[in-house]
């Protein structure tokens, strides 16, 4: 094996996690409930974003860059 797939392997291997069937619960479970929030930030945000583009603004910015 090269120098660098050792240094820069990521683990895929899940079996000693998914053994402790408790860790592996609460992993699961919070993963979703963080999943979850940022879906939820992503859609509010993106709401907004429309509902300011009816009132005629919809950039931060004075004007576009180019």
């Amino acid at each position: 094996m090269h120098l660098r797939s050792i240094s820069g392997r990521i683990d895929h291997d899940h079996r000693m996690l998914r053994q402790n069937g408790p860790l592996w619960t609460e992993i699961v479970i919070w993963t979703s409930v963080i999943g979850t929030f940022l879906t939820v930030t992503g859609l509010y945000v993106g709401i907004g974003r429309i509902a300011l583009r009816r009132r005629g603004r919809i950039s931060p910015h004075k004007a576009l860059w180019y």
